[in-house]
């Protein structure tokens, strides 16, 4: 009766403990595109993700690439999953044609695990998120409300308020 006991209490606290460690994506604010950028002649819009580098064994050697990440819509459903390296060594994030529409990226961030970033895209438009730190943004934030940040102070991407789309 004692091992019983012994192993009931084992499997409970080893399930409590795996939920108390599951990562939930820390949320970010939303990120939209470049607001001076001339616009396509096209319906779909553009998403590139500048997610975390990450060092991958392969036959006894090592290679960087970018992590993968997951695009969802407003109610949650996987609409893609995205496979950000092409090959080994490649840190060229891919770049995504999505339909216009709002939606959630969840990738890896370096410094952080998981973040949840919404996304607005625009027809025509790229929208970038910078989740690296050693990267430095193309974005000359003039206005800091122009910007999202991390805790850190990186600058993630513009932010979808600035890009009207709010």
């Amino acid at each position: 009766m004692k091992r019983v006991l012994m192993l009931c209490w084992l499997g409970v606290s080893t399930l409590a403990m795996s939920c108390a460690l599951a990562t939930k994506p820390v949320l970010l604010g939303a990120v939209g595109p470049d607001p001076s950028a001339r616009a396509a002649s096209t319906p779909m819009g553009f998403l590139r993700v500048y997610s975390a580098v990450k060092c991958y064994p392969y036959d006894r050697q090592y290679y960087f690439a970018r992590t993968d990440y997951g695009v969802y819509d407003t109610k949650g459903n996987r609409v893609r999953s995205v496979q950000n390296a092409a090959r080994f060594h490649d840190l060229a994030p891919a770049l995504v044609t999505l339909p216009a529409g709002t939606y959630d990226v969840v990738a890896w961030a370096d410094g952080y695990e998981l973040v949840r970033v919404p996304v607005v895209i625009k027809a025509g438009q790229l929208t970038e998120v910078n989740l690296e730190t050693n990267r430095n943004s193309p974005i000359p934030a003039t206005a800091e409300g122009d910007v999202v940040r991390m805790d850190d102070g990186r600058i993630v991407g513009w932010s979808a308020a600035v890009a009207g789309t709010r």
